[in-house]
Parts: structure tokens; sequence; C-alpha cells
């Protein structure tokens, strides 16, 4: 087996099984480890990966790559990373009804107490905006 994953966001195609397994085995082993998975391609992982992911707990997010033509969607792992690298946030910390507006909408989509269960930081050192109100 290889050497133990550093705390780490990992971002491979979503055909490679042995990335995605190592991942998992390394979770398995080591309890402590925090990190992710980003999933780039046009099929996602299989039922059985899917179970393994939830039993131990990686935060996993696929990237449907089908119909890759459009501009700026990212059609491999290589991309995906260049994408993430070249983001710029848009919203200032001074804009707190933007901001609140822009949490409201991803607590309608994300998990956020499941993203940060898989982080080495408690949910409860966060005080989130629309909280504050």
């Amino acid at each position: 087996r290889p050497t133990p994953l550093a705390p780490q966001l990992v971002v491979t195609n979503s055909c490679r099984k042995d990335v995605i397994h190592d991942v998992i085995h390394n979770h398995q082993v080591h309890e402590e480890l925090r990190g992710g998975l980003i999933l780039v391609g046009k099929q996602p992982v299989g039922p059985d990966e899917i179970q393994l992911l939830e039993e131990v707990g990686v935060p996993t997010v696929w990237v449907n790559t089908s119909g890759n033509g459009s501009p700026g969607k990212p059609g491999t792992a290589f991309e995906m990373v260049r994408t993430m690298n070249q983001f710029t946030q848009k919203h200032e910390d001074s804009d707190s009804d933007r901001l609140a507006d822009a949490m409201k909408h991803i607590r309608n989509f994300v998990d956020i107490d499941r993203l940060c269960d898989g982080t080495s930081v408690p949910l409860n050192q966060f005080q989130l905006l629309d909280e504050k109100k």
C-alpha cells in the first residue's frame, strides 16, 4: 500500500478507481485523517465506491464534464485545478447583505455541517453571517 496521504484535497479523474480506493484506504487506516476528493469526468464512480466514501466520511464532489464544450467548464482534472487556482473571490467582508444571501443560497445546496466534519476545523469556530442577524 502507498504511504498515507497528508490531509489534502485530492483532484482526480472519476475513472481513477486506484486513486479513489487509496483515499478510502488511507481514511480507513488513519481515522484522524482529514481530506476531500473532487472527481472530474463524464462518468460518476460506481455505487460501491460511493458507499465506501460515505462509510469512511470522505467529502466528495463529482464534476460532470459531459458536454464539456462550454467555455470555462473544466474537462480534465488538470483543468479543474487550474480553474480553482484562478478563482477570484468576488465578495468583500464589508458586503454583509450580499454575503448573507450567498450563504443562504449555499445552505440550500451544501451540507455545511458534513463538510466541516470532514475538516480539522470544528463548525462551532465559525460564526456565519446569517447567524449574526
